[in-house]
């Protein structure tokens, strides 16, 4: 479908004449709307006849260069709690993350120390010689006392780390 010239050019001026109205909207004061006779929607800088009722439309006008300045100052401070939150969020998960691996380290070691000293007594119980090896290397036997020591010793280990 081919379109002439004519009416190219005429949509051109209405697309400019309506360019112009739309760029003359914000430097109005007031816009009215009203609905004609025919039922059509009207808008006008100037006021209708009363018998159409008009009324006023708002505008939201472009922000002023200190609306916008503080706009951004707003932003940047949001961003900055935003990141101070974020910041703090992941410090206390750092924190509760150490203390999980801490606690974990120390229920282990003392279900070592619990194991330890079960086997401990275990061998001490068999009432066979056991020795150590001093520093010179030589054999050093374990008399009853120190057998009845160790046992004691063992079974306060075994009270205080095994559950």
């Amino acid at each position: 479908m081919r379109v002439s010239v004519k009416k190219k050019t005429m949509f051109r001026i209405a697309g400019l004449i309506m360019g112009f109205w739309y760029l003359s909207l914000p430097a109005a004061d007031s816009i009215y709307k009203w609905v004609g006779e025919d039922g059509s929607i009207h808008y006008s800088d100037q006021p209708p006849p009363q018998v159409y009722k008009p009324e006023k439309v708002r505008l939201d006008s472009a922000p002023s260069d200190h609306g916008v300045l503080e706009a951004q100052e707003k932003a940047a401070s949001l961003r900055t709690k935003q990141q101070t939150s974020q910041d703090q969020r992941s410090a206390a998960r750092e924190q509760e993350r150490l203390q999980t691996e801490s606690q974990q380290v120390k229920r282990d070691d003392r279900q070592r120390r619990c194991i330890k000293a079960h086997e401990e007594i275990q061998s001490l119980d068999h009432h066979m010689p056991i020795y150590y090896i001093d520093e010179k290397g030589d054999w050093v036997f374990l008399d009853d006392k120190e057998r009845a020591d160790l046992i004691k010793f063992y079974h306060s280990e075994i009270n205080m780390f095994c559950d």
